[in-house]
């Protein structure tokens, strides 16, 4: 039963989680939850595990913290997400990535952000990175890639930190179990709760520090991702999304050519027909990576005047030196976004 205008709501954590290498993280992650309870306070947290063995999950005991966990078959995280919310009871469902670390005061501040805004369905809370002196972390920052954005219905918010209303995720049937990866199922949730007319927004409370990428190669990774999902995580104001579908990923123009005109089209159409001819079965991914660089990214050194202007105005407020390494690891992410193939890998 869903919590009345007024009322401090219950609480219920979803994290979904995949791969040896994370379970160090989702320790801090669960840790950082177990910190944010008073004396005879419970909070519910349901951590999914996404084609992995429950045995390999005991760390999860250590933590002091009241954890369910729940095995799937290897299905991504959209599905892990409603396989963890629909085993839940709160009246609200928290969305945490496991590489995120809860601030003091996050669910006490979900509680009456929710209690205080009876009329909201969802609520994306402030994504910190947990590294920001890092440049790549300050880049994925200062261009605001892990960071909600707005959308033609409210905001577009990130899992990462966000919190859904049970009965809107019902209303909508909660995530669409079509993204393969985490690429884009959070935004396409945010853009459905919209169109239903349920209110979606941001909070400045609710913080969380979220394991921005570190290195350029985690950085790639992840805008190769976001892409092969199909929904690009940098979509205009009007809302303006490629098509995708589940058979595989849309190719996507990037942000220096969205909407491009007749005579930007036909040169995006010639550089493809250079790069296609190297995506040839059998060429070395590095062959393939160097041209991709040349004919996708020089071109767009005429914005790096522009990205330089961008990184200085930035959350970070990085010196010179730094906002430009920030434009030209944009200009990298960028690339991922204008290639005409894509390598999907589960990370």
């Amino acid at each position: 039963m869903s919590a009345g205008a007024g009322a401090r709501p219950t609480v219920s954590v979803v994290i979904p989680t995949a791969g040896e290498h994370r379970r160090y993280r989702l320790q801090l992650a669960l840790l950082s939850l177990q910190r944010q309870l008073l004396p005879d306070d419970h909070l519910e947290v349901v951590v999914v595990l996404d084609g992995e063995d429950p045995g390999d999950y005991v760390v999860v005991a250590d933590v002091g913290l009241d954890v369910t966990l729940l095995a799937q078959p290897q299905a991504g995280p959209a599905t892990a997400r409603n396989t963890g919310w629909r085993a839940t009871s709160g009246d609200v469902v928290a969305f945490l990535d496991d590489d995120v670390a809860v601030m003091p005061g996050w669910l006490d501040d979900l509680r009456t952000f929710f209690a205080e805004h009876p009329g909201v369905a969802a609520v994306g809370g402030t994504i910190e990175p947990l590294h920001p002196r890092n440049v790549v972390s300050r880049m994925m920052t200062d261009f605001g890639h892990l960071d909600h954005r707005r959308g033609p219905h409210g905001k577009r918010l990130l899992t990462a930190n966000a919190a859904v209303r049970r009965p809107a995720l019902e209303a909508v049937g909660g995530f669409d179990e079509s993204f393969p990866l985490a690429a884009g199922e959070d935004m396409d949730l945010s853009d459905r709760l919209g169109r239903a007319g349920l209110v979606v927004t941001t909070t400045e409370g609710a913080t969380v520090l979220h394991g921005h990428p570190r290195r350029p190669r985690s950085m790639v990774a992840t805008a190769r991702r976001y892409r092969a999902g199909g929904i690009r995580p940098d979509l205009d104001e009007q809302g303006s999304a490629p098509s995708r579908t589940p058979s595989g990923p849309s190719v996507v123009p990037g942000p220096a050519t969205a909407r491009p005109g007749a005579s930007k089209r036909a040169v995006t159409a010639a550089r493809r027909v250079v790069a296609d001819r190297v995506h040839r079965p059998g060429r070395h991914p590095a062959v393939v990576d160097v041209v991709d660089l040349v004919v996708f990214g020089l071109p767009q050194l005429r914005h790096l005047p522009d990205l330089v202007a961008q990184a200085r105005a930035g959350r970070t407020r990085p010196g010179p030196l730094t906002a430009l390494v920030e434009a030209l690891l944009e200009l990298r992410w960028r690339v991922e976004f204008t290639r005409p193939a894509v390598r999907i890998e589960r990370t």
